[in-house]
């Protein structure tokens, strides 16, 4: 999840950027890649509204040209594990943050970019508040200075003790199940999936989709991704065979693509109507198919409700669509953290609207039938 409001999850922001080209330099590259090694606890952060003390423990562990981060609070831990690659010649000093998911061609995985410079044994990080941005200075912009991108500034203490990167963590650089050994019962549904995302990722055109989408959505997807970079047919299908397919089972809990959680019914099950669970060592992905006129064809709402939220605007964690219970269930969650960082009140919860201040903007929801319908901010007045 992306969470702008805490500078400790800044790091786990895992957006895809394949326009931002940084030049690679060697120069150097190795001493400051052991100046990094270790393992360095948060202790300050700076915002546009002044200099924060950290009190929860928050961890960053350089290991090689790895970065595990680590987040403890009583009743949560946020863990998270990407490659990095150092740009030295940049000024200031830039690290490339890369997920690791071996599950996913190279060129798709999420990229996050930071800078960094040291303070005697002090390591301090500025992180930017727009997606694939580099960080432009170590000084935050305030809140409503849209041409500025740093968000935070976070300073680390050099660890005496180092942490190890626990196994469970490092199993997740190992390759996804044999696809063979659970596959779904449903081979030709499964079939229309793999094409239905292979097109998604190669440049979607009418004629390639109408064939594998269900209630007429093909040309609502070729509008919607147009503009993205295409990928080759084939670098898609190899990650693809790397994961994981299964049927779902009536009576589990799964997340939908739209944020939304689901408990699948026997009615998701066939004969005419299939609820597949596509999966890596990280995470899953769930789609509906609907077996009509002797074929299978997928669902494509939740991908174009997605797509049509421009949820990197909004509250992180929310879409629209989302249902009023999982809006609660999220803001019920972040409610804690909110109040110890940032003013935050409730301004008014009903039915029908959700409004809310938090640090110097009013966030209004609405709701349509128990769905998110609209969403927006405002500024508020001094």
């Amino acid at each position: 999840m992306i969470n702008r409001f805490f500078p400790y999850i800044c790091l786990f922001s895992l957006i895809i950027n394949a326009s931002h080209f940084i030049p690679a330099s060697k120069a150097n590259e190795s001493t400051e890649y052991s100046k990094l090694q270790g393992t360095w606890k948060a202790i300050e952060y700076e915002n546009a509204s002044g200099k924060h003390t950290i009190e929860r423990n928050f961890f960053l562990v350089f290991v090689g040209k790895a970065l595990y981060t680590r987040s403890e609070t009583q009743k949560l831990l946020i863990e998270n594990l990407h490659s990095i690659q150092i740009y030295s010649s940049e000024s200031p000093k830039l690290i490339e943050l890369t997920e690791n998911n071996p599950s996913i061609p190279k060129e798709l995985l999420s990229r996050t970019y930071m800078i960094y410079r040291f303070d005697g044994d002090k390591l301090i990080i500025a992180t930017s508040r727009s997606a694939g941005k580099k960080p432009d200075s170590f000084t935050p912009a305030a809140y409503n200075d849209e041409t500025r991108v740093v968000d935070f500034v976070t300073t680390y203490e050099r660890q005496k003790t180092n942490m190890e990167i626990p196994d469970h963590i490092l199993k997740r650089l190992l390759p996804s199940p044999d696809p063979t050994t659970t596959r779904s019962n449903h081979p030709e549904a499964e079939t229309v999936l793999l094409k239905f995302l292979t097109e998604l990722g190669s440049k979607p055109s009418i004629e390639t989709l109408e064939p594998l989408v269900a209630e007429s959505k093909a040309q609502t997807l070729v509008d919607l991704f147009k503009d993205q970079p295409s990928f080759p047919a084939t670098e898609i299908k190899a990650g693809l065979s790397k994961l994981s397919i299964r049927d779902a089972k009536p009576g589990e809990r799964v997340l939908r693509m739209n944020g939304d959680h689901h408990v699948v019914t026997k009615d998701d099950c066939g004969p005419n109507k299939l609820l597949l669970i596509l999966y890596g060592p990280l995470d899953n992905e769930v789609f509906w198919l609907f077996y009509k006129d002797k074929q299978w064809k997928v669902d494509a709402g939740d991908i174009i409700a997605r797509k049509q939220s421009k949820n990197l605007d909004m509250h992180p964690g929310i879409f629209l669509t989302m249902s009023r219970e999982r809006v609660n269930e999220i803001i019920k969650a972040q409610k804690p953290d909110l109040e110890a960082l940032f003013p935050f009140s409730i301004v008014k919860d009903t039915d029908s609207e959700l409004i809310f201040d938090l640090k110097s903007t009013r966030i209004h929801m609405t709701f349509t039938n128990g769905k998110l319908s609209g969403y927006k901010k405002e500024m508020l007045k001094p």
